[in-house]
C-alpha cells in the first residue's frame, strides 16, 4: 500500500438525507479486505497464512458484488419513493412521471434477483439509454457476478461425467473469460497447499482488486451517462 491511507473516506458517504448508503459501506469493506490480503501476501510468517489470505480475498470479491447490487437497489428506492427525498428534489429534477414510475416498478419487481438487468431497466426506462452489454465495463461486472455465484454457491464437484465418458469442467467457460484479467493466488504454489484453479488459484489479491475496480468503473460510467441520480461517487480504487 502507498503511504497515503486508501481507507480514509469522508463520513458523509454513509448517509444521504438520513438514508444509509450501504453501497458505500460495501465499497469500503471490499477495499479493507483487499488491503488485509495484501498484507498477508507479503507476510511470510503470518499465522494460518493461506487460509486467512483466502478469507480476505474472497470476502473482498463478494463485497464488491454487494456494492454493485446495493447501489442499484438504492437508486431504485430513490426513484420509486421520491416523497421521502423532498429536500433533495429541490436540487435535482425528478426524472419520472407517474406512468414511467409504474413501468419501472413492474420491470424491477419481475427481476428482483437480477442485478444487472436492473441497471439495464433503469437506464432504459428513466434515461432512454440502452446499456452496451458487450462493452468491457459491463462484461467485467457480469464476470464478477458469475465468480461471486460460484463462491457463494460453492459445489464440491469440480467435474461432470458426460455420455461419451469425458470429464468436463463446469466453470471452464468462466475460467477462459477470466484468464488474463488479474494475477492468480501466488500462495497455491507453496508446499502442501492445493493448486486447483477454483477456488484456490482464482481467489487472489489480483482478483479482489480487479473486482472492485470493475464495479467502480462500471458504476462511475453508468452514473455519468444517466447524470441525474443524487448519489455520491464510490471511493476510488486504491493503488496497492
Amino acid at each position: 500500500m502507498t503511504n497515503e491511507d486508501p481507507l480514509e473516506f469522508k463520513s458523509s458517504i454513509n448517509s444521504m438525507y438520513g438514508h444509509i448508503h450501504q453501497s458505500q459501506r460495501y465499497a469500503k469493506g471490499a477495499i479493507l479486505f483487499a488491503a488485509y490480503a495484501e498484507h498477508i501476501e507479503k507476510s511470510v510468517d503470518y499465522p494460518d497464512r493461506y487460509v486467512n489470505y483466502h478469507i480476505n480475498c474472497s470476502s473482498s470479491i463478494i463485497f464488491s458484488y454487494l456494492c454493485l447490487e446495493a447501489y442499484i437497489n438504492e437508486l431504485h428506492y430513490w426513484l420509486i419513493t421520491p416523497e421521502k427525498f423532498s429536500e433533495e428534489l429541490q436540487f435535482h429534477k425528478y426524472p419520472l412521471d407517474s406512468s414511467t414510475r409504474s413501468k419501472l416498478e413492474h420491470f424491477i419487481s419481475a427481476r428482483s434477483d437480477k442485478t444487472l438487468e436492473k441497471y439495464i431497466g433503469i437506464a432504459l426506462t428513466c434515461a432512454n439509454l440502452e446499456l452496451k452489454t458487450g462493452d468491457i465495463l459491463f462484461q467485467n461486472v457480469n464476470l464478477l457476478s458469475k465468480l461471486r455465484n460460484e463462491l457463494v454457491h460453492y459445489k464440491l464437484s469440480v467435474s461432470t461425467l458426460i455420455e461419451d465418458g469425458k470429464l468436463i469442467d463446469p466453470i471452464a467457460n468462466l475460467k477462459e473469460k477470466l484468464t488474463g484479467k488479474f494475477t492468480l493466488n501466488p500462495l497455491t504454489h507453496s508446499d502442501g497447499f492445493p493448486d486447483l484453479y477454483f477456488p484456490d488459484q482464482v481467489v487472489s489479491l489480483g482478483a479482489a482488486q480487479w473486482a472492485y475496480r470493475s464495479v467502480y468503473e462500471f458504476i462511475d460510467d453508468f452514473h455519468g451517462q444517466i447524470s441525474w441520480p443524487p448519489h455520491e461517487r464510490l471511493p476510488e480504487p486504491p493503488k496497492f
